[in-house]
């Protein structure tokens, strides 16, 4: 009987390592956000599942920021619009104002998004240090993140892959959340089961079990081993 305990706890166990180490489970949601960028218009991240989104966190006065922004013209001129989206996201709230991201833009010839942090986007995404860039799957989950100048031919590949290799129906992503949000507690209320079930019938075994009958000897005083005589 323990040895059906044992089988049915091992069975729990890895039903939830399983669960831990699925790739969609381990994914980490992009936090989403909603801003209005330097040209008047809405902006918000989840407006754009079906599309690699990439998010660029930047200052104008960060020089390695400016060196990036070369790298990511190359990377706006060779992707469709209709698949790819790119914001970059002031982190100076403070220096770098409507009208100074309006010039930047200019001079860099930024014709992607261009907002300022003012909700507190950066740290949502642990940035630390400029420029940071992360790219977001179709189906809204970070794929990759960089920090400091990355080059055009990396950005690229990536955003290559992840157009080809995912597909994203809104519907797809629904599920996923769903699975997400209430698959843990269906896999513990399983497991929970199996083991209640498992100590239910190692009780009801013991109690069924019937005991040894010890049958007295008709010749127990004439064994060996005698009474001791008053």
């Amino acid at each position: 009987m323990r040895t059906r305990i044992h089988v049915a706890i091992f069975i729990a166990l890895s039903i939830l390592i399983l669960f831990v180490q699925h790739p969609v489970m381990g994914r980490q949601k992009a936090f989403d956000f909603a801003l209005t960028d330097i040209h008047g218009e809405e902006f918000q991240l989840s407006d754009h599942l079906g599309k690699v989104v990439l998010i660029n966190f930047f200052a104008t006065y960060c020089g390695s920021c400016r060196q990036e922004m070369l790298e990511l013209k190359s990377v706006w001129q060779r992707f469709s619009s209709d698949r790819f989206v790119a914001v970059s996201v002031s982190v100076d709230m403070y220096q770098d104002t409507e009208n100074v991201l309006l010039d930047f833009a200019k001079e860099y010839e930024m014709n992607w998004t261009v907002v300022q942090d003012i909700v507190g986007i950066s740290s949502q995404y642990s940035v630390g240090a400029i420029p940071t860039l992360v790219l977001v799957d179709p189906e809204g989950y970070v794929a990759y993140t960089h920090v400091g100048v990355t080059g055009e031919s990396t950005l690229s590949q990536e955003i290559q892959g992840l157009q080809t290799t995912t597909s994203t129906p809104r519907q797809r992503t629904d599920m996923i959340d769903f699975w997400r949000n209430y698959g843990m507690l269906f896999l513990v209320g399983v497991c929970t089961a199996a083991i209640i079930s498992a100590l239910f019938l190692a009780i009801r075994h013991e109690k069924n079990r019937k005991p040894k009958t010890l049958y007295a000897s008709e010749n127990l005083c004439n064994s060996r081993i005698r009474p001791l005589e008053a």
